[in-house]
């Protein structure tokens, strides 16, 4: 065979691999990528196929990231030979470690790539799936969900895949034009970045604008329609690559607004010898934060350009396909509990002023608000492209049939929503005089205290305090207000115990726990007039990411040395398996443990369980700033609302609130004083729509 000179084409430069033959050189990666999975295998076998090991992290790694690479090969490959191909490998290597946005990337371009190689479209679909879910399994954070043999699995599916989309390049030597669509032909030169780089400054300067409806800022009516350049920008994109860059500087812009409170982290949370440079430190996080939330952004965009919701049939229902999309990402998929993400910036928290529209929360939720909001914002842009007369904006703009339809339906759906909740607002006037009512105090200490400064006495002195000049009823103590473990001290909770059935009063106390195996729990227990023989302990399910935990797998890779968490241990708390609901009298109190507020699903599941009030503990002394309180109450408010529940909020230095079950903030406490909040609450034990369905 003759051999020639061949051209490799990694990043935006060209390395020349000399008189070798490319097929033996592509073989060559091809066997090292089997080695690498029969390395896995070995180093799991050497410790008793136990997965978890710093070796065979290592070589899932290597395996997984050598996978891009190749794939990035590929694609060099097919731009080689078609310089119409879409994907460049830059973009693969890129897409496929974006965290949660990687299956939607190896789907998307698997497809492509395949569907060029001459298999058909339906076949070239079923194979991205396969590779899209394999990678789901193979992804280097998802190491410590599934056991160790379907990381094995996947890696050997990737790598036969990987080299059986190879040789069908190498045998399908000429693509047809018929596999080629016009509009994902893009030359990209100086010419095209200059463009581009104007509209990502011009949607980053909209995102910052479309930030202010969060919490704090509160302009919330941006909200309904402040999306649409955004979807006209992504419908105006020629391939979903290109879609993607657009939504990520415009999240990006959007959650550095929303998460300013980040920038005011106390120093007490930082480990003593990083807290000289707090501000540095603090601005990390923004960044790093704010980007992953971005990436999410960048995946909606991503795939609203790749589903075809510009053609035909499917144009009309795309102002429901793309607030689909929207919640998938945002409420369900990429902020899953189970990642390491943090769903704070959800667009529908900005409407939590709007009690009309905040009743409808009960019926299908936040993340129904959301998907209204959504709605709005994508019959906002399809009006401004049948509006304005550009050739460009011809394939966004829908027929007049379409465009009446859509949004006559949406319009149909927020007056709904609108006579919904003012009918739901009038008829529950007169409801509180018929639910069993209760005093509740909130204490708020304001202790500061850094991670290893956590003086139990003082904590002790000052809530006792505040105790003992507090009404009967229940008082709620913040997160960490008795920094000790509940099950290796429980002396001193029984004498608790007994102080507060002398004050006749029951007390929802923040605490940490342990268990036999020497796992640690961020925890909360009922104490006092209940008369319990036991302690009825919550443990926190759903933990800070690097907050309060990190990954098991990235601790116990070679990066684990740079990782750890915010608490007096590196490796962080436990997440407990299940909710709790607390008796309290006659009554059934749900505990929630900080951030556990922003987990709709943990709120609905102590309801289920019958839970008659939400009680959420939380230690706010590392964010002193009214932005971040705003925020929490509006997210609190979206909880009883959706649960037609009071909401307890207690927190260290405040604010602490009292809100009602229709969303309504009651009273709330000035930030860093030292006091006590005290209201009446009322019980309700009727499940909401929402409370049954959502999981």
């Amino acid at each position: 065979m003759a051999q020639t000179s061949h051209l490799y084409l990694i990043g935006d430069k060209f390395l020349i691999f000399g008189l070798l033959n490319f097929n033996q050189i592509t073989i060559d990666r091809f066997l090292a990528g089997y080695s690498l999975v029969a390395l896995v295998a070995i180093s799991a076998c050497l410790q008793k196929f136990e997965f978890l090991n710093p070796i065979t992290i290592s070589f899932q790694l290597v395996a997984y990231v050598y996978w891009t690479y190749l794939i990035s090969s590929l694609h060099a490959k097919l731009h080689r030979k078609d310089t119409n191909y879409p994907f460049g490998p830059k973009e693969s290597m890129l897409g496929a470690l974006i965290p949660f946005a990687y299956i939607f990337w190896n789907w998307c371009w698997i497809q492509k790539m395949s569907n060029w190689s001459g298999l058909s479209f339906k076949r070239s679909l079923l194979f991205g799936a396969i590779i899209a879910v394999a990678s789901l399994f193979g992804y280097p954070d998802n190491l410590h969900k599934f056991p160790g043999y379907a990381n094995l699995i996947a890696l050997i599916v990737l790598f036969v895949s990987a080299n059986y989309l190879n040789k069908r390049i190498a045998l399908h030597q000429s693509i047809t034009e018929a596999t080629t669509n016009s509009h994902d032909v893009i030359i990209r030169d100086k010419t095209y970045y200059k463009y581009e780089a104007k509209i990502w400054l011009a949607l980053a300067l909209w995102g910052c604008v479309f930030g202010l409806i969060a919490p704090g800022f509160d302009q919330w009516y941006l909200a309904w329609f402040g999306m649409a350049p955004l979807l006209i920008f992504v419908g105006l994109s020629k391939n979903p690559p290109q879609a993607f860059y657009r939504g990520v500087f415009f999240g990006y812009a959007y959650n550095l607004v929303w998460s300013l409170f980040i920038l005011s982290f106390s120093s007490a949370v930082w480990p003593e010898n990083l807290r000289p440079f707090t501000a540095l430190a603090n601005a990390v996080v923004w960044l790093l934060y704010s980007l992953q939330q971005a990436a999410l952004c960048g995946t909606f965009c991503f795939l609203v350009n790749w589903l075809p919701l510009r053609s035909g049939k499917w144009r009309l229902f795309a102002f429901l396909i793309v607030p689909l999309l929207w919640v998938l990402v945002f409420n369900k998929l990429g902020n899953a509990l189970t990642s390491v993400a943090m769903p704070w910036t959800l667009i529908e928290y900005s409407q939590y002023k709007q009690n009309e529209l905040m009743q409808c929360a009960s019926l299908f939720g936040g993340i129904g608000i959301s998907f209204l909001i959504v709605m709005s914002n994508v019959v906002v842009a399809s009006l401004i492209a049948s509006i304005i007369k550009r050739f460009e904006l011809k394939s966004l703009a829908p027929g007049r049939k379409s465009l009446i339809v859509s949004s006559s339906i949406t319009v149909f759906l927020i007056f709904g929503c609108l006579l919904y909740g003012n009918a739901h607002l009038e008829s529950s006037t007169t409801c509180s005089e018929h639910k069993n009512k209760e005093v509740f105090s909130i204490l708020q200490g304001n202790i500061l205290f850094g991670l290893n400064e956590i003086n139990p006495n003082k904590h002790w002195n000052c809530y006792l305090s505040l105790a003992n000049s507090s009404a009967p009823g229940v008082c709620v103590w913040p997160e960490w207000s008795v920094p000790i473990s509940i099950s290796q001290n429980l002396p001193i909770f029984k004498r608790m115990d007994e102080l507060a059935k002398k004050n006749n009063q029951d007390w929802i106390v923040g605490a940490v726990d342990s268990d036999n195996t020497g796992n640690e729990y961020n925890a909360a227990c009922l104490l006092g007039k209940s008369g319990k023989t036991h302690l009825e302990t919550y443990r926190k399910q759903y933990l800070v990411p690097f907050g309060e935990h990190s990954p098991s797998w990235l601790l116990n890779s070679p990066m684990g040395a740079l990782c750890g968490t915010l608490t007096p241990r590196r490796k962080g708390y436990s997440a407990g398996r299940e909710a709790a609901v607390f008796t309290s009298g006659e009554n059934k109190v749900v505990p929630l443990i900080c951030c556990e507020l922003i987990a709709p699903e943990l709120a609905c599941s102590g309801v289920r369980k019958g839970g008659e009030l939400l009680v959420d503990c939380s230690n706010t002394m590392w964010f002193q700033t009214k932005l971040l309180g705003d925020q929490s109450l509006a997210v609190c408010a979206m909880r009883a609302a959706e649960n037609h529940r009071y909401f307890v909020f207690g927190t260290s230095s405040g604010p602490s609130a009292f809100i009602d079950w229709h969303g309504r903030i009651l009273q709330k406490s000035a930030l860093n004083q030292c006091c006590t909040l005290k209201n009446e609450v009322y019980y309700d034990s009727k499940l909401t729509p929402f409370s049954r369905w959502f999981r």
